[in-house]
Parts: C-alpha cells; sequence; structure tokens
C-alpha cells in the first residue's frame, strides 16, 4: 500500500509561524505535524509515501530526506505551481499503479487508516471519503450517505438552517487510480470541488467512512494551541517520546528540584528548567529550550532553542524558535512570538498580538498592535523626526489616538493645543485621530488645517497654548508618517515631557473625562498672521531693488499656499516648480529649470516647509556645508559680528572661516530643541543644524524653510556675490560620514570605551565625542544616533584620503568595542 501525503500548503492563517516555514512543519509536541501523519502510517504498515510539495519545499525534504530516520520511503512530486489537492496527486501518478491512501500532512489524527483500507475494499468504491463527526459543521464540507455509505450529497460549508448531517469530509481517502481520467493534467484542480461531485454526476461509486478518533485541521493559530493542549493531554493518540500523564521530561533534560510542574507537560531534549521556575500545563517546551529562574508559564508553547528570562510571566502564548524574552517581560493570552525575536526586560505583549519573524522588541516597551514591518518596537516612540512610522502600518489611527491622549494627559484639561499638517492624506488622517484622543482628555484643540510646520511653530509661540503638534509625510521616507510635538515658545518638546508621554503610553494611563467635559476643536486661521511676520522680517525695499531671481520647489506642501504672496509682494521673481510629493536629495529637474532660466538660485523647500535644498545659477546643488557657510556668509555682510548656533557635526575648517569673517559662534548638540534654544538663549541671528534647517529667533524659534528663502533672497539681493562665488570661497572640507551597528544594550559600554581620558580630546560642546589631532583641520565627532542602535563617525582632515583612512579606523575601534 503506498500513501500520498499532501504537503504544499502555505498555512496563512498560521502567520507569523509559517513565514519560514510550510504549514505541515508546524510542531505540535515537539514534532511537526507531517511527522506525527508519517508515524500514523507506518502504525497501519504504509511506509511507501509520495510527498507532495510546493510553498517552501526545501523545508520538508531537508528534515524528512528519504525516510530512512523514519523507516519509511519518501519520494517528493514539486509542484512549479500550486495545482489544487487533485491536481498535486496527478502530478505524482506515475508512483500510483494501485489503490492508494491520501492524506493531509497538516491535520492532526489518530484514524484506524486499516479501517479505512477494509471498507473501502470490501465496498468496492472508487474513491472513499473519511468523514468525522464534528458538533459545528458549518465550516466544512458535510457529506451525505445512505445506510451502505454511498454518498449522495455535498453541502460545503452550510448554513445552521441548511445543515442535513454531522458528518464532515477530513481530507482523508482511498483513491483508485481508474480515477486519474477525470483529472486534468498540470492544471488546478480540486478533489472536493471537482473531482468528487464529478463521480457523483456520472453515477461512479463514491462512499463515505465514518472515523471514530481524532481529528483536527490545523489551521489557525487557536487550533494549533489546542492540537499542542491535546496531545500534551492524551487526546490525539500521537506516540509521544515519554510516558504521558504529568511531568514528561526529555534526554538530558535538567529540571531544577525547586522548580514547580502542574499538569501535563512535555519538556524537549536537553533543556533547562531552573529554579523557582512555575509551569502549568499543558504546556509544551522545545527542545535546547532555557526557562531562567523565578519565571512563570501558563500553558502555553515554547519552541526549540527558545530562551525565557528570569521573573517573566507567559500566559497562554506560543514563543517562536530561538526567541529570546529577557528579564521581567509578560506575554499575554493568545500573542503570538514568530521566530527569532527578542523582547526586552520589563516589556509586555498585549492579548493576541502577533510579532512576525525577526523583531526586537525593546525594553519596557508595550506592545499592543501587531508588529509586521520594521525591525523593532522601541523602547521609546520619540526620535530626531519626534514620533515615526509606516503609515497605516506603524503610524495607525489607533497609535496616533494613544498619542493624542497621552498628550493631552501631562496637560490639565484646560489647556489649548494647536493642531497642523501637510497637505497629505496620510497626514489628515493621522492629524484627526489625534486631535480625537487630545480631545478625550479634556484638551481644546485649536485646528489649523493643513499650513506649514514653521507656521504651527509661530501659533504657538504667541502665548495662548500650552503645546502643538504637527503632522506631516517624513521628508526621508515617502511612505512614513512624523508626529512632531511642540512646546509653548514652539520649539521641539523637551525631553523631560517627552519622558512623561512615553511613561503615560507604556502604562496606558490614559486621563478620560466626563462627557460634559470633553474638548472642543476650534477651527482658526494662522496664514495671514504668519505671512505678516515672515513680510516683516525681510527687507522689501532691498529686495525689490535687487530683484533676485527664484526658481522654487514647494515639494506639494503647504508652503504653495503663503510664500508666493510674500515674494510678489517684495518684488521677487519667482517660478513654481511641480515637485509634488518628492523627498530630499533629487534636485535634477530643480537643477535643469535653474540653469535653464537663469535665476539667481533654486530652493528645494520640505514638504512641512521646516528646512531646504539649494542649487546655485548654474544648477549646481550646493551639499549642506555648502549651503550652511553661504547662508552664514551672507548673514554676516548686513550684519558683521553676528552670532550663530552650529552643531557639533560642523566641520571645524567652516567654523574657522566663519569666524574670519568675524561671526561669533555658540556651538552646541545636533539635536533641534538644542539648537532652537541655544539659539534663542544666546539671542543668536541664525541656528542651523548644518544640514538643511535653520531658525531665525527674532522671528519664532523653529526652523522655517519659508524664512530662510526669504533671508536667502534679501542676502543675494544685496550682495554683490553669487550663490556659486561664494561656495567657491568657502575652505575644502574633506569630511567622511560613516554609521557602525551598535546594539542598544551595548551602547552603554562601548562609549564608556571610547571616552578614553588618554585620547587627544577638544573641549565638549555636543552630544558625542570630539577627538582632534594637531590642528583643528583633523578632528572627529562620534554620535550615537538617536533613531537607530548605530554609532555617526564624522571624520574631517586636509583631504579626502584621510578622511576615509581616519573613519574606518574609528569604524573598527567602534566594532571591537562591542565583540
Amino acid at each position: 500500500m503506498k500513501a500520498v501525503v499532501m504537503a504544499g500548503g502555505e498555512g496563512s492563517r498560521l502567520r507569523p509561524l509559517t513565514v519560514d516555514r510550510p504549514k505541515p512543519m508546524v510542531h505540535i509536541a515537539n514534532a511537526p505535524v507531517m511527522e506525527h501523519i508519517v508515524r500514523l502510517l507506518q502504525r497501519h504498515g504504509i511506509r511507501d509515501i509520495v510527498v507532495t510539495v510546493q510553498y517552501l519545499s526545501g523545508v520538508i525534504q531537508d528534515y524528512f530526506r528519504e525516510g530512512q530516520d523514519l523507516d519509511a520511503r519518501i519520494r517528493y512530486s514539486l509542484e512549479e505551481i500550486p495545482l489544487g489537492t487533485a491536481g498535486s496527486v496527478k502530478a505524482a501518478e506515475a508512483y500510483l499503479d494501485e489503490p492508494f491512501l491520501v492524506i493531509s500532512g497538516d491535520a492532526l489524527t489518530d484514524f484506524d487508516l486499516t479501517a479505512l483500507i477494509g471498507f473501502h475494499k470490501k465496498s468496492g468504491a472508487a474513491a472513499t471519503l473519511t468523514l468525522h463527526r464534528v458538533r459545528n459543521p458549518l465550516e466544512y464540507g458535510v457529506v451525505i450517505t445512505d445506510d451502505s455509505g454511498r454518498i449522495l450529497r455535498f453541502q460545503e460549508k452550510p448554513r445552521w438552517d441548511e445543515v442535513l448531517g454531522d458528518t464532515v469530509n477530513t481530507g482523508v481517502y482511498m483513491i483508485d487510480p481508474s480515477i486519474f481520467d477525470l483529472i486534468p493534467k498540470d492544471r488546478p484542480f480540486d478533489f472536493s470541488n471537482d473531482v468528487f461531485p464529478e463521480m457523483l454526476r456520472l453515477g461512479l461509486p463514491l462512499y463515505g467512512f465514518v472515523a471514530e478518533g481524532y481529528w483536527t485541521d490545523v489551521g489557525t493559530v487557536d487550533e494549533y494551541r489546542r492540537a499542542n493542549s491535546d496531545a500534551v493531554n492524551g487526546k490525539a493518540g500521537i506516540e509521544l517520546p515519554h510516558p504521558q500523564g504529568g511531568l514528561m521530561p526529555g534526554e538530558g533534560a535538567e529540571i531544577h528540584p525547586e522548580a514547580r510542574l502542574f499538569g501535563n507537560i512535555l519538556v524537549g531534549r536537553n533543556c533547562q528548567i531552573r529554579e523557582g521556575v512555575v509551569i502549568n500545563g499543558p504546556t509544551v517546551i522545545g527542545d535546547y529550550a532555557v526557562v531562567d529562574a523565578a519565571a512563570r508559564i501558563d500553558q502555553s508553547i515554547l519552541l526549540a532553542n527558545s530562551y525565557v528570562g528570569r521573573k517573566t510571566n507567559l500566559l497562554s502564548c506560543v514563543v517562536g524558535r530561538q526567541s529570546t524574552v529577557h528579564e521581567g517581560a509578560r506575554i499575554e493570552e493568545a500573542a503570538l512570538l514568530g521566530d527569532n525575536c527578542i523582547v526586552g526586560r520589563d516589556a509586555t505583549v498585549r492579548t493576541a498580538v502577533k510579532i512576525w519573524p525577526n523583531k526586537r522588541i525593546d525594553d519596557g516597551t508595550v506592545v499592543t498592535e501587531t508588529l509586521i514591518h520594521g525591525s523593532q518596537a522601541r523602547r521609546s516612540p520619540f526620535g530626531r523626526s519626534g514620533i515615526t512610522g509606516l503609515a497605516n502600518i506603524e503610524m495607525t489611527p489607533e497609535f496616533a489616538a494613544r498619542v493624542g491622549a497621552a498628550v493631552g494627559s501631562v496637560l490639565k484639561p484646560t489647556d489649548r493645543v494647536v493642531a497642523n499638517r501637510d497637505p497629505s492624506r496620510a497626514a489628515r488622517m493621522i492629524k484627526r485621530a489625534l486631535m480625537a484622543g487630545l480631545t478625550s482628555t479634556g484638551v481644546t484643540v485649536l485646528d489649523m488645517g493643513a499650513s506649514p510646520t514653521p507656521a504651527a511653530r509661530f501659533r504657538a509661540s504667541m502665548g495662548d497654548v500650552d503645546a502643538g503638534v504637527h503632522v506631516r509625510s517624513s521628508p526621508d521616507e515617502a511612505s512614513s508618517v512624523d508626529i512632531k510635538l511642540l512646546g509653548m515658545d514652539g520649539s521641539d518638546l523637551e525631553g523631560n515631557v517627552e519622558r512623561s508621554i512615553d511613561s503615560i503610553m507604556a502604562r496606558e494611563d490614559f486621563r478620560r473625562v466626563p462627557i460634559d467635559q470633553i474638548g472642543e476643536i476650534v477651527v482658526v486661521d494662522v496664514h495671514s498672521d504668519y505671512a505678516d511676520a515672515l513680510a516683516s522680517a525681510v527687507d522689501v525695499k532691498a529686495v525689490r531693488k535687487g530683484a533676485p531671481a527664484l526658481v522654487i520647489d514647494y515639494a506639494g506642501g503647504a508652503a504653495e499656499a503663503i510664500l508666493p504672496a510674500i515674494l510678489n509682494q517684495s518684488g521677487c521673481s519667482h517660478v513654481a516648480v511641480s515637485g509634488s510629493g518628492r523627498h530630499r536629495g533629487d534636485l535634477s529637474n530643480l537643477s535643469r529649470i535653474t540653469a535653464a532660466v537663469g535665476a539667481d538660485m533654486g530652493v528645494h523647500i520640505d514638504t512641512d516647509g521646516a528646512s531646504i535644498e539649494v542649487v546655485d545659477g548654474s544648477g549646481k546643488a550646493l551639499d549642506p556645508n555648502e549651503l550652511t557657510g553661504a547662508l552664514l556668509a551672507l548673514q554676516l555682510q548686513s550684519n558683521p559680528g553676528a552670532t550663530f548656533c552650529i552643531p557639533d557635526r560642523t566641520p571645524a575648517a567652516l567654523a574657522g572661516h566663519l569666524e574670519s569673517l568675524g561671526a561669533n559662534l555658540v556651538w552646541t548638540s545636533g539635536q533641534p530643541q538644542s539648537i532652537m534654544l541655544e539659539s534663542r538663549r544666546h539671542g543668536a541671528a541664525v541656528g542651523t543644524d548644518a544640514m538643511g534647517a535653520f531658525c531665525f529667533p527674532g522671528v519664532h524659534t523653529g526652523f522655517d524653510g519659508l524664512l530662510a528663502t526669504l533671508k536667502l533672497a534679501e542676502a543675494l539681493a544685496n550682495s554683490e556675490s553669487s550663490l556659486a562665488d561664494l561656495a567657491r570661497s568657502l575652505p575644502k572640507m574633506w569630511q567622511v560620514e560613516l554609521q557602525v551597528p551598535c546594539l542598544w544594550e551595548k551602547r552603554a559600554a562601548v562609549m564608556q570605551v571610547l571616552n578614553d581620558p588618554g585620547r587627544p580630546r577638544l573641549p565638549e560642546f555636543g552630544e558625542g565625542l570630539v577627538f582632534g589631532g594637531p590642528t583643528a583641520k583633523s578632528r572627529t565627532v562620534l554620535l550615537p544616533l538617536r533613531d537607530k542602535p548605530s554609532i555617526a563617525i564624522l571624520s574631517e582632515a586636509e583631504d579626502a584620503i584621510s578622511a576615509e583612512r581616519n573613519a574606518v579606523e574609528w569604524e573598527a575601534t567602534i566594532l571591537t568595542a562591542q565583540a
């Protein structure tokens, strides 16, 4: 007797368990479900097996090989495309020249196959379907037979008012090769939908055998968990490697005498269960898993090589293969971690949340939504750009509402918050959810509609609001959305307030006010006030006299609703370029048009109006250092001795050049908030991040690309130099930037190693470490990045080769420090 094991299933409803393995390879009681099927066949004397494979076929073939480890002969029939149940068996027709058994490789059963074979032979059937009685037949194909077992009718997933019986098709069949005449070759065809109805129509002998015993289709995560419980509790009738009942330890397992284990618990080979552990069954612990001291596990499944740290709490969940759950973490009911996941200390994965493979959950994080994309769930949602996430995947309306509720919870119910966004649909969706969360805490929201970020900062600084929120499409990632939170002065929110918001989000400790205290949403128009402020900050007469010509790419942002009127008022010639939706970096179109029309400069203003990129009159793009140097040098021509606030990433050569022109420089870290606040505190004429963002504290605290454009136009109108001339006058700046991966948990130790008192250091003025050589032209800045587990190296030297060599040497130092 031969058997066909159908093992081509993808198991999409079982994801993330089936992301990297086919459905027949999901583990039930520490063995692939297909292995239990092969052992069932063996028990009934069937050792000649054909396995039909398609999805991730190599995983099955690598595990079972030719069957030698299971005392079976296994051959494989590979489907290039899915062929359906009948089509896949047809593809193996060459191996099947006598009646054969067909069984699914992804269902769990202990049916009496010998009885099925005997019934098939006795009835003279061309095909016999194994039927099973179930309490709820609505999700199955119901089969109606007469007293002899001959099939009379099929009902595919009937409603309760249509159900005519409780015997359902289990996908286990005895088949005579004669039915291959009914199955076309090399195209999808199904037994239930195509072959058996046709046999019924033709009057061919088609029978049903009602089998007793255990059967379940392991099709969902709930059924997967239930199948494991049934196996450990002895209900599934499968062969376990240890005696059934109570504690079932595998070979080499080490169980501490002070561990407390209750109920039926299957422990894999070479596992370690340490002191103080409490495990309640039914529970499955995979091979080589480690459960550390004082952990508690209730009715859960740990796959092979997983680690559960001290004082963790696992409640009816699934932990994937080679996953790590650190000390104090909690994984709640029906949650599922994919393979190779890391859950940080004191993190929580909420009920029914699924974490896709290879994800990292940082310390203290509370994960409330399924995590599919991205590499980690961060402990703090705040980064350099505020709160950032993939639109409608990480940055969802539900998440935004929680952010709004957390912001409102750190404010008083009587406070007022100004809310703004860019013109994108994603930003509109997120802002509306944010406002809902804010008003749920009693806060009043002033809705600005769609305006540039600087307009929101300007409105927040007017003295009658307590905070601001701005939502934008991320300038650096087209599919991401940023939420920027503003203080009452219009600058970025202070770090201690961010931490309070982060803590509230982690605890979900939101303030909810009574229905009569829910906050209002008041529509406000700030465009005219903001435009007046910009116009008053520029010498309109000088601009009109110099009449510089500009080409401006607004990138589809809201700046286009404000800036043209001011340029017209000042008599500045300007051409708008259609760049809707374009993000940073590609200036080719702007360069071509600027050169073609003979303009003095071309400016790209990012979508939220905060920063700019510039090309000179010839169309050559200025790099960030050249733009910084040109704009500040122009400011010095009209404002000698001006104070500028610059970040630690600014090349020393550029800083020396500006000082030679009479500038008073204030050094600060590269964090936007630090630049804004230090610029205001020192009365700076300009503050910059040296990457295209500029603030002018005399107007408002925040970065403002519109005002930077006007200030450039004003300075060019007053200057005899062109942008190209200014760029050529700057010193050569050989600066190389590298980003070296460094795990979050190793960062502090690595920085301690790098902060060696024996190395020559320049005076501290930033957030990183600054090292200098014998001259100011040789300098290295090491900056731990806020948004990702990396350390940036900024290497400056007198030539490109030296800068590159120095950066590579520091890269090796950092990698060695974390080895």
